[in-house]
């Protein structure tokens, strides 16, 4: 399609090269519009790992919102690629020389691909490299995602060098942020819409309806969308918000003003209803530190009167969607609240405070703050009853058990047994059970499988920190031993489950108030990445955002982008990556680093 251009006279070779790249930058644009509303049912057999750590029961993995958008990703990304790389090829034969002055820095170029190919190799070089590609199920963030993340970067960069191309790429978030407030308005109505029959059908292949019948989704109020988590959604929201406010504050006509901060009020309420704190605190902040900046740098009296309109004009909006769509129930400032502190588990006093768990030589050994006991197995067979076990204390006196609970200072704690399983209810959320086999008790875990030890936390007198944003605390401080083997390649995409030390029942029972579920992800973009592609290629990464950083507070007047930019790499630090979200992150972060000498084409 490009070499047409070949036929246009010498004195305007280069207008036809401009339109190639125009039409290009409007096909992106129209894709990203389309991208993060793209869902359809797939369903797939698991195996390995992942049979072993999520299906061990249901033997199938399902998915709406993830797999979809993640294949058409790579197929756009490749086409994508190739017609930059036409783009490229033109601009050669019409100019006679390569185009290196429309390339990326070479740091930033360096810091990119170095990123990508320890991803590559801590694919190729893993035990679980059969997740490389597409990620595992709960993400579906594989090399074919990072790939597209990266391409999209690039076009970011040479497909928006152009003024033009960069007012297109703006409508294009206007019209995205529309559809994502009408979308919103509508769940927080309706619920989330793939609960309604006829769309469910509507989406779903006829040889897999027979598995609608245990899919229902439920997010407790809060808004997901087709982002497949609410924290995702509301991360997305925190890239669109600061930008779309950015637009009202430099717009000069008053009309245009008010519909750019009405969809960045609109923005801003979908952040509340995701439930996100993450996403609202990188909201706020992003969207505080433009205004100041901008009443920094520009006349200040009239940016204060502007910065007062764009808050009263947001917070209206918020206000009147709240009211047309929830109508007082649920309403915005609950929902704010819980936004605001978003607590995980709150232990109550009718709790045994369990400080450490294990079994040794098959006898369970408990120390809890009242008091430590001990349990073994007095008979064999598969209809034990309570009187087949023996309880005792530190020193070594029996404790008795009365209506199904222990006695004395362990009186809060209730034994149950069914068969050769003994449950303790411990007063948390979930009991804590253990299997009895040939005298001995094996910990059961979160997937049915008998451990002879429960795993212990490696780093010790760390403890407090473990509540810390609704239990991430716990997650990242487990995971440093892992990272002692991550310094230059990772354990590969989709390995964090794997080796993440699961199962360490104390900590879990205090952080979750249950031990009986898997830790799947960080809950943080740069610890997955650490993990999965070594810290390494994090530090690479880190470096291309830091030079964001770098330019934005450099400029006299930062692209609305930078703010956007900022925003979502903040929620990166409690939020995963993920595919539904990232790919628009990349797109504006390459359009972002443009230095502001390039030529522009």
């Amino acid at each position: 399609m490009g070499f047409c251009f070949l036929k246009i006279y010498k004195g305007e070779e280069m207008k036809g090269l401009k339109v190639y790249y125009r039409i290009m930058a409007g096909v992106t644009v129209f894709f990203m519009i389309w991208y993060p509303f793209l869902t359809y049912f797939h369903a797939e057999k698991p195996s390995g790992m992942e049979l072993r750590y999520f299906a061990k029961k249901s033997k199938v993995l399902v998915d709406m919102f993830l797999y979809q958008k993640e294949k058409m990703l790579f197929i756009f990304a490749i086409f994508l690629l190739l017609a930059m790389v036409t783009g490229g090829m033109l601009f050669y034969v019409l100019k006679e020389e390569i185009p290196f002055r429309f390339c990326l820095q070479k740091k930033i170029f360096g810091a990119v691909s170095v990123y990508f190919l320890l991803n590559v190799f801590s694919v190729l070089l893993s035990s679980y490299k059969e997740y490389g590609v597409m990620g595992l199920h709960i993400d579906y963030e594989g090399l074919a995602a990072i790939f597209g993340y990266m391409v999209l970067f690039a076009a970011g960069y040479f497909l928006f060098q152009n003024e033009k191309n960069r007012v297109l790429l703006k409508a294009g978030i206007k019209i995205l942020a529309f559809f994502i407030i009408l979308g919103t308005a509508l769940e927080m109505k309706y619920g989330p819409l793939f609960n309604i029959e006829w769309i469910q059908k509507l989406l779903t292949p006829d040889h897999y309806e027979h598995l609608l019948e245990h899919l229902y989704l439920d997010y407790h109020g809060s808004v997901s969308l087709t982002f497949a988590n609410p924290g995702f959604f509301g991360g997305f929201c925190a890239l669109l918000f600061p930008i779309l406010l950015g637009m009202g504050i430099q717009e000069e006509k008053r009309g245009k003003r008010w519909i750019n901060t009405g969809l960045a009020g609109g923005m801003f309420f979908c952040i509340l209803m995701s439930g996100s704190s993450g996403a609202l605190y990188a909201g706020l902040l992003a969207a505080f530190f433009q205004i100041f900046f901008r009443i920094k740098k520009e006349n200040w009296k009239r940016r204060i009167g502007l910065a007062g309109e764009m808050v009263l004009l947001l917070f209206l909006f918020s206000a009147a969607l709240q009211f047309l769509v929830l109508h007082g129930q649920n309403n915005i400032w609950k929902k704010t609240e819980s936004s605001l502190v978003n607590t995980q588990y709150t232990r109550n006093e009718s709790v045994f405070a369990v400080e450490k768990i294990q079994l040794q030589q098959g006898k369970l050994k408990v120390w809890g703050e009242e008091g430590n006991f001990t349990t073994e197995v007095l008979s064999e067979g598969s209809d034990l009853h309570l009187q087949d076990f023996m309880f005792t204390d530190d020193r070594g006196e029996q404790i008795e058990t009365e209506s199904g609970r222990l006695t004395g200072d362990f009186k809060k704690i209730k034994a149950e047994v069914m068969g050769q399983i003994l449950s303790f209810d411990f007063g948390y959320q979930e009991p804590v059970e253990f299997y009895a086999e040939s005298g001995k008790l094996y910990y059961i875990d979160f997937n049915g499988s008998l451990l002879q030890k429960i795993p212990q936390p490696v780093m010790r007198g760390l403890e407090r920190f473990y509540p810390l944003f609704t239990g991430r605390g716990y997650i990242w401080i487990s995971s440093i031993p892992v990272l002692m083997d991550t310094m230059l390649l990772g354990k590969g995409i989709g390995a964090f489950p794997f080796v993440y030390p699961q199962s360490e029942v104390a900590g879990m029972l205090n952080v979750h108030g249950s031990a009986d579920y898997c830790i799947e992800q960080a809950h943080s973009w740069y610890l997955q990445t650490a993990v999965s592609s070594g810290i390494l290629s994090l530090f690479c990464m880190l470096y291309v955002f830091f030079t964001a950083f770098k330019k934005g507070i450099k400029e006299k007047k930062p692209d609305v982008f930078f703010w956007g930019i900022m925003a979502y790499i903040i929620t990166g630090l409690v939020n995963n990556s993920n595919v539904a979200a990232a790919p628009f992150f990349w797109l504006l972060l390459g359009c972002f680093l443009v230095p502001e000498k390039t030529d522009r084409i």
